[in-house]
Formats: C-alpha cells, structure tokens, sequence
C-alpha cells in the first residue's frame, strides 16, 4: 500500500508588481501538532513564568490563559525587560515553541533556550540561536487582520524542564512587546503526512443586512483560518499511543498548534493556533492501519 502526497507547485515570482515570492521546496509538506501544552497549568503541574520586566496588571501568567484577549506587555523594549524564563515543573519532550498574536515588530529576532537547571542557561541543552520573527518578504500591509504567530519547530524533541524566550525589540513602535499565548507542546508527525485533497480556507461570521430601501449593511467580524484533510495509513500503535490522546485530551474545546510544514515559507500564514471543529472517529479501512479526518478553526 502507498500514499499519495500533495505535490509542490512551482511559484512564480516577479510579475507586474513586482513581488518576489519565496521558491517552495520541491518535496512533500511535513505536519507537526504542537501538543499537549506544557506551559499551561496541567493536572500535576503548575508551570511558573518569571523574569524580565512586565506592567503588573498584564503580567506573564496572561500567557498561560486560552483567551488570546489577555496579554502580557513589557514595561519596556530593552532585551533585559522583554525576556522570560519558564519553569515546567517536571523535564518534557518538547517539540515546537510558538508566541501567537503579538506586536513583535519587523526586524525583530527571537531566541529559545532550554536548561536542566534554572541557572543552566549559560550552558544550554538547547539553543535556537536568534531567529526572525517575521519572513523576509512579509510587508505590514501583507499582514492586516491576520493573527500572525511566531513559531518554531525544534529539528528534535528536547527534553528539559526549563525555558527561556529573549525577545530582541527594541525599536517596536508602540513602546513595549505584547504577548497574548504562550506554547511550549510536544509534537506529532503524522508518519503518513495528509491525504491528497487537504482544504486551508477561511470562514467568516460577518453579517449582511439589506435595508429596506436595498443597501446592504455590513457587521463585520474577523476572518477564521480552516484546516480540513485526513491522516491515513497510521499503524495501530500511531492512531492511539498519540492520535487518540490528542481526541481525547484536547476534545472540542482544547487548543493545539498546527503546522502545515516544518519548513514552510508561508509558517505566518497557513500555521495558527486552533480547535477541532469536530472531533472524528478512528476508521479503520484495512485490518491493521487506521486513518482519522482533522476539521481545525483558528483561535482569535
């Protein structure tokens, strides 16, 4: 039995306005979920956020709440302010790192660490280097409405109990960095990758009024990202050591992180934090492989 990937097309760049889009690579998308949630406070666990400098009424603990309208804001745009350490409480298998919506300007970088100690930093296990924020050819208008997060997939799942984000910003325009989620997950590659026929969209909750003399009046309301497409071919030990705790635990209701690509040049775009909009059975369409569908709506 084989599974039929989702081929790359080629993209053209250039053109009448003069855009220069980013080559896609040539083989097939890599999947990752970021999940379950370390830095949120878990059964066992109650992860501790600290250090740099944040206005006491928006503090870091924001970050551990699902309501991406809560946030944390620096008093500052010093590195020394915008910075954070994270105590998980017990070392985990942590595989993807993300800030959804933030006001992290143009320019800016972002650096992830991780020790076996809290004053391990010096000598991490793990250090992502300064990474950019934002891609090369992202303009600010490219970006309107759109809930853009920073994320970064590590090359291996490390294992650590403790975190540190430093945020280079010192020149954001509003004066300090807004953070309004932070995720530290584990992660799973589908070992299939998707099924041919994966549908990214967006759904609207804008509502058209026509007036009594025909005018359409407009209530609008922001743009949700949609993730719909099916995992196949999932050995048995797949489909429920992982697939089904993520059913399980994150139900309808708990967010996880989705990632069409680890390495793809659109992460801004097509890589969000969502719900599943439905929670699918495991079907069972040869004797010994499993195959589950994936409906996923964004977060706002």
């Amino acid at each position: 039995m084989f599974t039929l990937l989702v081929p790359w097309l080629p993209v053209l760049g250039g053109g009448s306005s003069g855009l220069s889009l980013p080559v896609l690579p040539s083989e097939d998308p890599r999947p990752v979920f970021g999940w379950p949630f370390y830095s949120d406070a878990g059964v066992l666990y109650s992860p501790v956020l600290s250090g740099g400098a944040w206005e006491p009424t928006l503090p870091l603990a924001s970050l551990q709440d699902r309501s991406l309208s809560k946030v944390a804001r620096s008093v500052g745009t010093s590195t020394a302010s915008t910075q954070f350490s994270v105590d998980l409480g017990a070392d985990r298998n942590v595989g993807l790192l993300a800030l959804p919506k933030h006001n992290i300007s143009v320019g800016a970088t972002v650096r992830w660490s991780a020790a076996t100690s809290a004053g391990g930093f010096a000598s991490p296990v793990y250090s992502s280097g300064w990474l950019s924020v934002w891609p090369e050819y992202t303009s600010v208008e490219d970006v309107v409405g759109l809930n853009v997060s920073h994320v970064h997939v590590l090359p291996t799942v490390t294992t650590a109990r403790y975190w540190r984000c430093e945020i280079s910003n010192v020149s954001n325009p509003a004066g300090y960095v807004q953070l309004s989620r932070l995720v530290i997950a584990g992660a799973w590659y589908p070992s299939s990758g998707l099924s041919v026929g994966a549908k990214f969209g967006l759904e609207s909750d804008t509502e058209r009024i026509v007036s009594d003399g025909g005018a359409a009046i407009y209530r609008d309301r922001p743009l949700r990202r949609l993730w719909d497409f099916e995992v196949p071919m999932l050995a048995e030990s797949e489909s429920l050591s992982l697939v089904w705790k993520i059913l399980r635990g994150a139900g309808a209701s708990g967010q996880v992180l989705f990632v069409f690509d680890v390495n793809d040049p659109y992460m801004h775009e097509r890589a969000f934090l969502c719900v599943m909009r439905e929670l699918s059975a495991l079907d069972h369409p040869y004797a010994s492989l499993h195959a589950v569908a994936f409906r996923l709506i964004e977060e706002l």
